[in-house]
């Protein structure tokens, strides 16, 4: 017995290796769900109600006894789901269940859910792994899950949205129209409009005034609608254009204002008219998380007339920024020093923004048809919260709101 027991772990671990090694040269395992019969991508949200079929295609040679789906909430505790096998072909198997939303979230109105596969073998079990949400490979530890966000099942895109085309406008460099402008205090203005070669940093990291402008404004955009509309454009997402210091705006001066480089209020309301006697929207640019350090709000630089919240902690604005030690140790966006961050828990500043009459409505009711939160997982949930709510009020139920956001 002894020799036995010393013999087999070293056989189990060879038969182990050499199935590894065929089931790498297998099809990899397949995982999308189904929505009423439709194909669609993991990578999705659905509203709440909804019925999800999740389906697995996995080769024989993986050796899987069962199929399990492991699916928690957001900080919640998870529960084992098991999967039906379905159908086998060619040596693959094909693995369902149908998952109900509306069961899944309980009373919540929506939710967010993180779930991994496990494949249970006589021998062992193995755990899905995903870098994006969609690929998915087999591992011996649990690691990175995918996600599930669920929605309220009332919660949904304006109609003129869908099926439209979106271009989106860096308004520098889209087309320098024949307008009335007036150019930033002291902006370096490109004459080479096809050649010029934009401003660049000696070393990455390094401090750029962004101030060089090749003169691109909204009377350009107004002189190429004919011409978007004849490329089935039906909706203008437009870089920043409140006034600000640099060439991209989003360090914003003063979000009452559309900046005069721009061709001003003059050349928004002609975009906003002629846009929309094409039946083309407007979408802008809302950025909300921060400000310019040159700005009526923070004021580093004295440009504005008024008392910013570098100048003084007696300013109206002092509290809208955290200041660790004041007035040069200020909490900003990714440590930029000329974005400094607004303080969202502050109710006068969140309120200047998503207020009745405030910054959003304001807009919204002058025509602006939707916002794109610029860096949106940023802005708190309260925030958030209470700019949809404005916008909606506003727009009747038909403004869109986008958020931007880069981590996966």
């Amino acid at each position: 017995m002894g020799k036995t027991a010393s013999v087999f772990p070293t056989n189990c671990e060879k038969m182990l290796i050499r199935l590894h090694e065929k089931i790498e040269k297998t099809a990899p395992p397949h995982l999308w769900w189904e929505v009423d019969g439709h194909k669609t991508a993991t990578s999705g949200a659905v509203p709440k109600g909804t019925v999800l079929k999740f389906c697995l295609e996995l080769d024989r040679t993986w050796g899987a006894a069962a199929v399990v789906c492991r699916i928690s909430p957001d900080g919640g505790e998870y529960r084992d789901i098991p999967l039906t096998f379905a159908k086998t072909q060619n040596g693959v198997d094909l693995y369902t269940l149908a998952l109900d939303t509306a069961a899944l979230c309980g009373k919540e109105k929506s939710g967010l859910f993180y779930y991994e596969l496990l494949i249970v073998r006589g021998w062992d079990t193995l755990f899905s792994h995903t870098p994006n949400n969609q690929d998915l490979t087999f591992e011996r530890e649990s690691g990175s899950r995918f996600r599930l966000l669920v929605y309220q099942n009332d919660f949904c895109a304006p109609a003129w949205f869908a099926g439209g085309v979106m271009y989106h406008i860096f308004l520098d460099r889209f087309c320098r129209g024949e307008g009335e402008v007036t150019p930033n205090y002291d902006a370096v203005i490109n004459p080479d409009w096809a050649n010029g070669i934009p401003q660049y940093a000696r070393r990455n990291g390094d401090e750029l005034s962004n101030n060089v402008f090749f003169g691109g404004n909204l009377w350009g955009v107004i002189e190429k609608l004919d011409y978007l509309s004849s490329l089935g454009v039906t909706v203008l997402y437009l870089s920043p254009v409140f006034e600000a210091y640099s060439n991209h705006r989003y360090d914003t001066g003063d979000y009452e204002k559309i900046d005069a480089f721009l061709g001003g209020e003059k050349a928004f309301e002609k975009l906003i008219f002629e846009a929309h006697k094409r039946g083309m929207r407007i979408i802008l640019d809302g950025v909300f998380n921060h400000t310019g350090d040159d700005s009526r709000y923070f004021n580093r630089r004295k440009t504005y007339k008024n008392e910013g919240a570098y100048q003084s902690q007696r300013s109206p604005f002092a509290k809208w920024y955290r200041f660790r030690n004041f007035p040069d140790d200020y909490e900003c966006w990714w440590g930029i020093k000329i974005l400094p961050r607004l303080d969202h828990g502050v109710e006068e500043c969140r309120r200047y923004f998503t207020g009745e009459d405030g910054i959003i409505a304001r807009w919204n009711a002058r025509g602006v048809d939707g916002w794109r939160l610029d860096v949106a997982d940023e802005l708190s949930d309260e925030f958030l919260d209470e700019l949809r709510h404005v916008v909606k009020k506003n727009t009747k139920g038909e403004g869109l709101i986008i958020g931007e956001v880069w981590e996966n």
